[in-house]
């Protein structure tokens, strides 16, 4: 699109120094052998000439700042996911060793034995099966609501939301620990997503748990999912000082206008609570 605008500017500058190359030509017969005459076009012609230049040039200069900063925004975007991807996988990895940790707890080769012996003794056998129901009738109100998603210009307008309120208050009755419905809020379907820390967001308890892990994800989550970041972290912050520990993780994705526009709401909150840097 750029490009296309730029060579449109240049056809009609072009097709302006033409005209004015033919009225000067035109003036230039009227005035016959008028030494005088002539030297008029001459120096116009110079002069469109002069200012087609600097406008391609200075076009150019704009179109070259453009790019360069949709460079910058691309690579921090794949720094982003490639951070979210990483964390994921720490995650699943820690999930598994405290698993086995505690598989192994009841003592040496005996406390293995009796675990292969009888399936899930850490847990009662309800409760995996009472949170995958949960997350997947999450999942499928994020297909119903998906439409409606797309639709939106700003994040604020799901609240309120049909389904988008029963998402939100399945996930937050459900019993499900703080710590999965984190693991929810980095969801790669971002309807998921925003739900889960919309449900934090109302959730009671667990202060410091939803804190800590918001402040660490908050550059994993993208633009609507931020918005109930925000919300979640400003819920549990209470007399906590989180400005400070906030601002120093940003990176730079949260320059983007609408991150930026969160973020100022945000930290005008924070003061007008009390908080100070």
């Amino acid at each position: 699109m750029l490009t296309a605008g730029l060579i449109t500017s240049i056809l009609l500058s072009v097709a302006a120094l033409w005209l004015a190359l033919s009225r000067a030509r035109g003036s230039g017969r009227e005035v016959g052998r008028d030494v005088a005459g002539p030297a008029e076009p001459h120096g116009l012609l110079w002069r469109e000439l002069a200012e087609l230049r600097g406008r391609v040039e200075s076009e150019g200069e704009r179109v070259g700042r453009q790019e360069a900063r949709l460079d910058a925004l691309v690579a921090a975007q794949r720094v982003a996911r490639r951070e979210l991807k990483a964390a994921v996988k720490k995650r699943a990895a820690e999930r598994k060793l405290a698993a086995a940790v505690e598989a192994a707890a009841p003592g040496g080769d005996t406390g293995r034995d009796e675990s292969r012996a009888t399936p899930p003794p850490p847990l009662p056998p309800s409760q995996p099966v009472k949170a995958g129901d949960v997350t997947s009738e999450a999942s499928g109100l994020a297909c119903v609501i998906n439409e409606f998603f797309n639709a939106t210009t700003h994040p604020r307008e799901l609240l309120g939301h049909e389904t988008f309120e029963r998402g939100v208050e399945l996930l937050r009755g459900s019993g499900l620990p703080t710590h999965t419905l984190t693991e929810r809020a980095l969801d790669c379907e971002l309807s998921v997503s925003c739900m889960a820390l919309e449900a934090l967001a109302r959730r009671e308890g667990d202060d410091e748990a939803v804190v800590s892990s918001t402040l660490r994800d908050i550059n994993l989550h993208f633009y609507w999912p931020r918005f109930f970041a925000l919300r979640a972290l400003a819920a549990h912050a209470a007399g906590r000082a989180v400005l400070a520990p906030l601002l120093a993780r940003l990176n730079p994705t949260w320059r983007e206008p609408l991150p930026l526009e969160l973020l100022r709401e945000f930290v005008a909150a924070r003061v007008a609570a009390g908080e100070t840097l």
